[in-house]
Formats: structure tokens, C-alpha cells, sequence
């Protein structure tokens, strides 16, 4: 019970922290995309706060763990009209319904673990769409981020990294 009122406790404060108004990856993250590798869990989280500031064009999904109990995760991005029918879209398609008319576009980052600018340009990429790109939301539809997939190779990488440069 404590551990739920915490996270309602901080859920609560993120959005009121990072509304759509003053949301940005570096007000988030202390730095800018780019300037350095950013660690496992500040991924999670990053994503957790775009779905906090901008829930009409986002919705981040918990699809998987990795053997360390990591997080594995899938961002949609989309139009408010599209986000609120992502199961119906999800089923015209596996249906193959040539009524539906929204297409699907899917962006996997970081096959391997040491590929780690690719979660750099995950983050900025969900940013962008929400924020100025937003007017490609309403011709695309439908965006799936498939974030990092070996978290381990990743970790071990940035351990190493933050090690030795």
C-alpha cells in the first residue's frame, strides 16, 4: 500500500513538474541529447515523463523484461484520436481490414547493446514527434519505438564508458 501511494506520490509530481508547456529532454535529463550516453533506467523514466507531459500523443508500454529484470519498452506516438484506438488499430490490422486507413510506422532502436546512440536518438526522436514534428502525427498516424533491446550489452558498455572517458 505505501509503495502504491508513493508511485501515485510521484506520478503526481512529474506532471505537474513537466507539463506540456516546459517539458524538454534537457530540463529532464540535465544535459542534451548528445552529450552524453544516458543510463538504463533514466530511459524508463525519461519515457515515463513524455507519457506525463504529453498523454494525448504518447503511451509507453512495459512489453517485456530482460534476465536482469530490466524493463523493455514501447512507445506509441500518434494523434489524440489515434492513441485513444490503438487496440482497434492493432486488431484491423492483424484482421487485415483494408477499411482501416492508419498506417504504422516501426522505429527499433539499439539491436545491440553497443549501439548506444541509438536510445540517444530514441528520446529525441519521441520528443520531436510531440513537440515540433507534431504535424507528421496527423499523415503517419501511428509511430511504435521499440526501445533498447539487450540491456545487459548496453549497461556493461556505459559501465565501461563512464569508467574510462
Amino acid at each position: 500500500m505505501r509503495n502504491s501511494l508513493l508511485i501515485l506520490f510521484f506520478i503526481a509530481q512529474s506532471q505537474l513538474l513537466f507539463s506540456q508547456t516546459n517539458f524538454t529532454p534537457k530540463t529532464f535529463l540535465g544535459y542534451s541529447i548528445g552529450q552524453q550516453f544516458t543510463r538504463h533506467y533514466r530511459v524508463v523514466d525519461y519515457f515515463s515523463a513524455l507519457q506525463a507531459a504529453f498523454p494525448q500523443n504518447i503511451k509507453v508500454e512495459k512489453y517485456g523484461e530482460t534476465y536482469e529484470k530490466r524493463d523493455l519498452l514501447l512507445a506509441f506516438i500518434g494523434s489524440e484520436e489515434n492513441i485513444n484506438r490503438l487496440e482497434a488499430i492493432r486488431l484491423a490490422h492483424l484482421n487485415n481490414d483494408v477499411s482501416e486507413k492508419v498506417s504504422i510506422v516501426w522505429l527499433s532502436y539499439n539491436v545491440h547493446g553497443n549501439e548506444s546512440s541509438g536510445t540517444e536518438a530514441a528520446m529525441q526522436t519521441a520528443y520531436l514527434l510531440v513537440t515540433k514534428n507534431k504535424e507528421y502525427l496527423k499523415n503517419l498516424n501511428r509511430i511504435n519505438i521499440n526501445l533498447i533491446k539487450k540491456k545487459k550489452k548496453k549497461t556493461n558498455f556505459l559501465d565501461y564508458y563512464f569508467l574510462y572517458f
